[in-house]
């Protein structure tokens, strides 16, 4: 009896053993250390969230109107294991006006990059059913069954010259951690679709032995991308399209690419229009992959799930927009999104040519735009000269035009325009003949998002001109420009109304308070830049 008593004891126990670890909460092993949500004392710090438009790269996709694929991801620090996001969870509305809902089935994991520079903070990524991809309109991040709340305020007692020293703090800490997916772009203003364009959003900093153009206080007056960010979430965009240059500042005792200066430079301030809607991260010159730039840094938080490491050139990707929701077929509208972070890459001529075709696509939308960082034309005076535009990119647009045909004929352009950064200003060339007739894609220069604006002339801060000196396919251009020194950004807007403009959308110029500024009427002088 005493005998069968002890046998059943030791069937119990290690049933119960059994039952005991099934229970326990699941975990990633990470040199033989894990993260679960009972071995936490408070809730992992999360220090930044948005969503972004991925697109599609493919030639094989041109069969019409594509869908945007929207990824949402997020930043866990300090020091956090790799396994820390498999411990959050994810709600999601499947539409504007439906009660929030628990997807199990969504996974959370780290993002692995063979060529991650961090290594004190987790890129996390939501990975959403193919079923829902192209559908979800917002979601949120949830701890143990609560909203998790953002943290993003700046490292504490970094005193290392401008560091820690006047960088804004998070000015949505404490939000909820929700974004905006690719089933709310269209579909949050009735009857239109809205757009913010920015760019060149990093601060300078006051780095040892160099001009005056390089140097940039981190004060909130004199790098304003936190008001800026205030301003443009204020208008409830559907989408954010970000022309590149995010970082700026660095200094010479600490890896550039480090999250301390990422965090500095672009997350706290940028926050508040992160948590407003989808973005698109164009990719600038600051984002190359050689040493002293940030192109690491640009992979491993916004690169696309195809790139592991950061590469040199990025192909082309596009996707398609429409009011009231792709599904409505309402005005649509695509986006080409061209990599011209090296203006001698090799590959860039190739690269115009894919755009071209993505652009011709015959069932894709009419209404097309293509956004990049460096432009081939521009109109600025700095560091003593004049500047015309950059030669790599232009002869690589040449080349390409040579071989695929010209992007205007009888007066209409595709791409109607050119979305692009680099110079530190706003300005929109209207490239048109004698007859005001479109020769060349317009170009809007939305450079002044919050790096040191330059000077189109010497003391000017707004002139509007004519310039002579560009031609295409052999017609000379007047070349209409206005240009502004002064931050801020562009908000766009789709509507029925819209279609026939010469862009497809109508652009409002914002300064960095969410002030209307007034664009040019009547006749213009000829530009005189020395």
């Amino acid at each position: 009896m005493i005998k069968n008593h002890f046998h059943f004891s030791i069937l119990f126990v290690l049933a119960l053993s059994v039952f005991i670890v099934s229970c326990t909460p699941t975990s990633v092993q990470k040199n033989n250390s894990s993260v679960t949500e009972s071995h936490l004392s408070e809730p992992p710090r999360v220090l930044a969230v948005w969503s972004q438009v991925v697109g599609e790269s493919s030639d094989n996709a041109l069969t019409g109107l594509i869908l945007p694929q929207v990824a949402m991801r997020f930043v866990v620090g300090a020091n956090a294991d790799p396994s820390v996001c498999s411990v959050f969870s994810v709600s999601i509305k499947k539409q504007k006006n439906t009660t929030w809902m628990y997807m199990p089935e969504i996974k959370l994991q780290p993002r692995i990059n063979t060529d991650n520079p961090f290594n004190d903070i987790t890129v996390c990524e939501v990975s959403v059913p193919d079923s829902l991809k192209t559908q979800w309109f917002a979601a949120r991040l949830e701890y143990k069954g609560a909203v998790v709340r953002l943290d993003s305020k700046l490292v504490e007692g970094d005193t290392r010259q401008t560091v820690g020293k006047g960088f804004t703090s998070g000015k949505a800490d404490n939000s909820f951690a929700m974004v905006y997916g690719p089933g709310s772009i269209g579909q949050r203003q009735k009857g239109e679709i809205t757009a913010i364009s920015i760019g060149d959003t990093g601060c300078r900093g006051l780095p040892k032995n160099s001009s005056a153009r390089m140097m940039q206080a981190c004060d909130e007056k004199s790098w304003p991308l936190s008001t800026i960010a205030e301003s443009a979430a204020a208008l409830n965009p559907d989408l954010v399209l970000h022309v590149g240059d995010y970082r700026y500042f660095l200094e010479e005792e600490v890896s550039t690419d480090s999250w301390l200066y990422w965090q500095k430079d672009f997350f706290p301030a940028a926050q508040p229009l992160l948590l407003e809607a989808p973005w698109v991260f164009g990719r600038g010159n600051h984002e190359m992959c050689q040493s002293g730039y940030f192109g690491r840094g640009y992979f491993q938080l916004f690169g696309t799930e195809s790139e592991n490491e950061c590469v040199e050139s990025l192909s082309p990707w596009f996707f398609d927009v429409a009011v009231g929701g792709l599904q409505s077929n309402n005005a649509p509208h695509r986006f080409v999104i061209i990599d011209t972070n090296d203006d001698k890459a090799k590959s860039l001529t190739r690269h115009y040519q894919n755009a071209i075709n993505m652009t011709r696509e015959p069932a894709g939308p009419k209404s097309v735009w293509w956004l990049t960082h460096i432009p081939a034309y521009d109109l600025l005076y700095y560091s003593g000269s004049f500047h015309t535009g950059d030669t790599g990119v232009r002869n690589a647009l040449s080349d390409a035009t040579t071989e695929r045909g010209p992007l205007c004929l009888a007066g209409k352009c595709s791409p109607s325009l050119f979305l692009l950064g680099h110079q530190h200003l706003y300005q929109h060339l209207n490239f048109i003949d004698s007859n005001n007739n479109a020769i060349f894609p317009q170009h809007y220069i939305v450079g002044h998002g919050g790096v040191k604006v330059d000077m189109s002339s010497p003391d000017n801060l707004h002139q509007t001109c004519s310039y002579d000196g560009f031609s295409f396919n052999g017609t000379q251009a007047n070349t209409v420009t206005d240009t502004r020194t002064e931050h801020g950004f562009v908000y766009w807007q789709r509507s029925a109304s819209t279609v026939d403009l010469p862009l497809g959308w109508r652009p409002t110029l914002y300064n960095e308070y969410g002030d209307i500024q007034s664009h040019p009427t009547g006749n213009v002088e000829r530009c005189n830049p020395m």
